[in-house]
């Protein structure tokens, strides 16, 4: 699937090196920027969703640096006659690029592979704005690409995504083709083609050219966060799934599982709980997406303003789908634990694997309103006197709560602004 000077080899997919992502911008609303440059001496690789005559796609990964909507991507590509092996035009036979955004998953026979398709846009070539860039060492010439994504494709900071740039053919038999250009040098695992008949595997040394412009949106980033998949903690069908956790900022607006590898793919709800469901709690907030067996759902919802370092409850529900979580039961995370099966059994040495997100840049607006109901009541003023003497009820900063904090509580009585 390669047309250049490098012999196929994949060195060990080692730990993803977020120094290597560069261009983040320094200002919160403007575009940030990832990229991997074009190396034009370096080649590049076939990546074609349709061609009769070479039956590769192409796909590369990368560590997001922003979270938000991926609103446009550049990459670098030229068209390759593979019976004169000699550069063609692009536009003679290539009517439309395939850009797909998947969850990174570890393992496969290239050791990573897409998981769960995110995103999928189909962009016609005449929509897709082209500037000549350079000429490889076989006199192809490459063109610097930029497509406006149809549809946004929602990221991340700081997890793992998988990238394929695919062209569509006009005439399937027609030897000129789809090239997708090369970087020079490895960023984070190699990337590598997949044959769309066979489904094998052909790693290369290097990765592909693209960059990802991303609109700052939503800015939710991870609070808290258990990693280790060691073990199936419990399946859905066992009813009364629940996580306690303590989150380190006064905001939440999201959570996330990862799934274990059984069930069908399906509906999956997680919500937040002041209290277990059982115990009188009160739900802040709930949302749902469809999730698949092996990988990680993450859900979002408005974000809600809550007590930094207060006990919470994320609780879990599938639309019988057979599915279940991971976890680990050697007591990973010190802040919570699991809770499962009709009323909520606890297990003190067992968490889930799981994770929290806040948003940044967000004020709160109403600190007396401890429970995050929207209203400063008595709850909140028992709340208030339960903590005195500690940090936990002190709403003006003097890291104590004492009479300063419940004079502001009685003043800010009612519903909140």
């Amino acid at each position: 699937p390669f047309f250049g000077e490098n012999d196929f080899w994949s060195p060990n997919c080692g730990p993803f090196h977020r120094n290597l992502l560069v261009y983040a911008s320094e200002c919160a609303d403007v575009t940030v920027k990832y990229s991997q440059p074009i190396d034009c001496e370096e080649g590049c690789w076939f990546s074609n969703l349709n061609s009769n005559l070479n039956p590769y796609v192409r796909y590369d990964d990368f560590v997001c640096n922003q979270t938000g909507e991926i609103t446009e991507i550049v990459f670098w590509a030229s068209g390759y006659d593979i019976s004169t092996f000699e550069s063609c035009s692009l536009t003679s036979n290539v009517e439309a690029v395939e850009i797909n955004l998947y969850e990174w998953v570890e393992g496969g026979p290239c050791e990573w592979q897409p998981g769960e398709l995110l995103c999928s846009n189909v962009i016609p070539l005449s929509d897709i704005e082209a500037e000549p860039e350079c000429f490889g060492p076989f006199g192809e010439e490459y063109f610097k690409l930029t497509a406006r994504l149809p549809e946004p494709c929602y990221q991340v900071e700081g997890r793992p995504y998988a990238l394929r740039i695919a062209g569509i053919l006009v005439n399937p038999d027609n030897p000129c083709i789809f090239c997708w250009a090369s970087t020079p040098q490895v960023f984070n695992c190699t990337a590598y083609s997949v044959d769309r008949v066979t489904g094998d595997c052909l790693p290369g040394e290097v990765d592909n050219a693209f960059e990802l412009l991303t609109e700052p949106g939503g800015d939710c980033i991870i609070d808290q966060n258990q990693p280790n998949a060691v073990t199936y903690m419990a399946a859905f069908s066992q009813t009364d799934l629940a996580q306690s956790f303590k989150q380190e900022n006064d905001t939440i607006c999201g959570a996330g599982i990862q799934l274990y590898t059984v069930g069908d793919p399906g509906e999956v709800t997680i919500s937040l709980w002041d209290a277990l469901p059982n115990q009188g709690g009160v739900m802040l907030a709930s949302a749902s997406d469809i999730g698949t067996p092996g990988n990680w759902i993450d859900v979002f919802w408005p974000t809600v303003s809550i007590t930094a370092g207060q006990t919470y409850y994320l609780v879990f529900e599938d639309a019988n789908t057979g599915m279940g979580i991971y976890g680990d039961t050697s007591n990973p995370y010190p802040d919570g634990q699991v809770f499962a099966n009709p009323g909520y059994d606890p297990f003190p040495d067992f968490d889930y694997t799981f994770r929290t997100y806040y948003e940044t840049g967000v004020q709160n607006t109403c600190p007396w309103d401890f429970d995050g109901n929207g209203v400063v009541n008595t709850a909140d003023l028992l709340f208030l006197l339960g903590a005195w003497g500690t940090p936990d009820g002190d709403v003006n900063d003097d890291g104590t709560t004492n009479t300063a904090d419940l004079l502001e509580l009685l003043g800010a009585w009612g519903d909140c602004p």
